[in-house]
């Protein structure tokens, strides 16, 4: 009985270290709006817009 919650308490503490070590990785930042190089792409194919450079 003993080895049976010894190792049900490993598994325990190894799930406990994975979900304490994902809350500590750095979230990733998702870009907010459009680029500059989208809105213009949009602009020119489908608004028909076009800028001379």
């Amino acid at each position: 009985m003993s080895i049976l919650i010894l190792t049900m308490l490993k598994k325990v503490k190894i799930y406990e270290d994975k979900v304490t070590s994902e809350k500590h990785l750095p979230e990733t930042t998702k870009p907010e709006g459009l680029s500059p190089e989208a809105i213009r792409e949009i602009e020119e194919k489908i608004l028909g817009i076009t800028y001379e450079d």
